[in-house]
């Protein structure tokens, strides 16, 4: 649910020559144009064993190509994955390179690090030589910094959203379509089990014996979506529980405004949009206090922060919010007005953006985006 680079590139493409250098993948065209941004798509082998390892060649190779025809000022890298093709580029091209850090490394935790040295040298090596480092969350940048030890100048810069499509005034019909109850809980992201929706289902079971009339919105798809459905039949909800499977970006705000509470139950989360979607549109947050969810929430204030992988904390929460409405719609109204006083929309994100390429180079104008 994060911010796209694609929807990055085209925002700074309304003042800047942008280009976006991405994967091709089924029958998409090798060169289109996009809101005033150019898009090559370079090739890769997409199967197991070849996927990096081709996306690096092919990549660097497209990197060297267009800078050869673009000449960039800077090239700005959405993760350590496409940063890396254009790290290996500098020493030919002398651009600089700022690289994107979204998610808790995979080399996250020391007593993992050999566990994963594979990654945890590709990626020491791609945030050690950029030129600078975009932090999704300070809790993203004290991970890397504890694991990694790197002196890459960096800044905290959290996602942002579009509040014309998410915001408390949207109406959709998607509570009567689906006969929803009358207290929604939702979910949005990949059904997989960092996310912790076995948590939530376990807890919203617990939940559904004391209240009278509630749904549970599984929005997403993924590995578990199975055994998920499965275990929600096990506890006896599967009527009350909705799985939607995926939904296109664009519809995510439809089944948003349909809930009354929006969770995220991860074990381990950089920064998910998904917060500020669900804070924009007036809805209580739930999440547990990983990642950036402690940098945004102030506990029972303008969301609900819960202890991880604690059923019982959760179920609670669910009890209390759903007994005392008032208690739901202050939280909801506070949730809003955080996100428009901190500045959290399209346009204030990309002026913060804008400070940092300048904080790169001067007067950047032609940028690369991989």
């Amino acid at each position: 649910m994060a911010s796209s680079p694609t929807e990055i590139a085209k925002k700074l493409g309304d003042k800047h020559d942008v280009t976006v250098i991405s994967r091709r993948t089924g029958s998409t065209r090798k060169r289109t144009f996009e809101n005033n941004v150019e898009v090559f798509r370079t090739r890769f082998l997409d199967f197991l064993g070849f996927r990096l390892i081709s996306w690096v060649l092919f990549a660097f190779l497209g990197v060297l190509r267009l800078n050869r025809k673009k000449g960039f000022d800077v090239i700005v890298c959405w993760d350590w994955s496409t940063a890396l093709p254009a790290v290996l580029a500098k020493p030919f091209i002398k651009t600089p390179v700022l690289c994107s850090v979204r998610n808790q490394s995979q080399a996250y935790g020391s007593s993992n690090r050999f566990k994963f040295i594979f990654y945890y040298l590709l990626e020491r090596f791609t945030f050690a030589r950029s030129d600078f480092l975009v932090y999704s969350s300070s809790w993203v940048k004290e991970t890397v910094d504890k694991v990694m030890k790197i002196e890459t100048p960096s800044e905290v810069l959290h996602h942002g959203i579009d509040l014309k499509k998410f915001n408390p005034k949207l109406r959709s019909g998607v509570a009567k379509s689906l006969g929803l109850g009358n207290f929604v809980v939702g979910f949005f992201g990949r059904l997989i089990r960092e996310k912790g929706v076995y948590l939530l289902i376990e807890s919203f079971a617990e939940f559904d014996k004391h209240s009278k009339n509630s749904s549970l919105l599984i929005v997403g798809d993924g590995e578990e979506m199975d055994n998920l459905r499965s275990l929600s039949r096990e506890l006896g909800i599967e009527k009350r529980t909705h799985f939607i499977g995926f939904v296109h970006r664009n519809r995510i705000p439809e089944y948003m405004q349909a809930c009354d509470a929006v969770v995220l139950p991860s074990d381990a989360e950089g920064f998910s949009s998904v917060v500020l979607e669900a804070m924009a549109m007036g809805k209580v947050f739930i999440g547990t206090e990983v990642g950036g969810v402690p940098e945004m929430i102030e506990n029972w204030k303008n969301g609900v922060r819960i202890k991880m992988s604690d059923t019982e904390d959760l179920t609670n929460v669910f009890k209390r919010l759903y007994e005392d409405k008032k208690l739901m719609k202050r939280i909801g109204n506070n949730a809003y007005k955080f996100v428009m006083e901190k500045g959290y929309g399209w346009d204030k994100y990309i002026e913060k953006w804008e400070k940092v390429l300048e904080s790169v180079l001067k007067k950047p104008n032609k940028i690369g985006v991989v």
